[in-house]
């Protein structure tokens, strides 16, 4: 509720205290590193702010991060906000949630739906079958010739997402995805459909403690597909050419076999 102070030792302390008395903290990333501090100039103040919002969810097991990472296409990112985009990627876990979404109302809706939701853990449940597909119709031709590829290796069950009742379609998914030894959110042109999704179900399967594990896989075009990745423990985040997609799945249900 405030201006982001100038002076370096009052934004420390700002932040400070309002990280104190909250239960999330949102990051908002875009092109720009942002202002660097004089005696530090590999920081910036985001990135301060970042850091100690991971110090308070190391401490705290309720204390939530959310990174929005929301680029302007139309112009370039600098190196060194690349480079900590890239860091926050690679330490994302359970606690921290790292999002492109499109704009701020679904930034909203993801907000809501993960702190709203309570993880259920589904516990001693036998598997039914090797794979649980699921593709939103908008994509229903590339999702069919992957699928008819890959059914004649493996057992499938596929579920298709139409537009008129996705909660429908969620509660199908918690339900059959720990029947499931693997299972498959697949995209190509509905990618600000598959994120939101994935993650909720994610949470609703038992997040990092789900008995199976999440192929999150994208096709590489649109180039656009690249920016939705979702990493968080067991999920697989995979952008891959259309004939790559069937043979991913196929490596990662072998690599579960291998290790089971």
């Amino acid at each position: 509720n405030f201006d982001c102070p100038l002076d370096e030792d009052e934004y420390r302390a700002r932040t400070g205290e309002a990280l104190a008395q909250a239960d999330c903290a949102i990051h908002l990333l875009g092109n720009e590193f942002g202002r660097r501090f004089e005696e530090d100039e590999d920081c910036s103040f985001p990135m301060f702010a970042y850091r100690e919002a991971r110090r308070q969810a190391e401490a705290r097991p309720a204390f939530r991060q959310f990174v929005w990472y929301c680029p302007d296409e139309a112009l370039a990112v600098k190196p060194a906000q690349q480079s900590f985009v890239a860091t926050i990627r690679n330490e994302l876990n359970e606690r921290c949630t790292f999002t492109n979404a499109p704009n701020a109302m679904q930034l909203v809706e993801d907000l809501r739906s993960t702190l709203g939701q309570v993880p259920t853990v589904a516990a001693g449940v036998d598997k039914e079958t090797d794979i649980f597909f699921v593709y939103n119709a908008q994509d229903s031709e590339e999702a069919n010739a992957i699928t008819d590829r890959l059914s004649e290796e493996y057992p499938l069950e596929i579920l298709t997402i139409e537009p008129d009742s996705e909660d429908a379609y969620k509660d199908l998914a918690v339900s059959a995805i720990p029947k499931s030894r693997l299972a498959v959110v697949y995209f190509k042109h509905s990618a600000d459909w598959a994120l939101p999704f994935v993650k909720q179900v994610w949470r609703l399967v038992g997040g990092a403690g789900s008995t199976t594990p999440i192929l999150f896989v994208g096709e590489d075009d649109p180039v656009q597909n690249k920016m939705h990745g979702f990493k968080a423990p067991k999920v697989i985040s995979r952008i891959q050419p259309h004939l790559g997609v069937s043979e991913e799945v196929r490596r990662v249900f072998q690599q579960l076999n291998t290790n089971a």
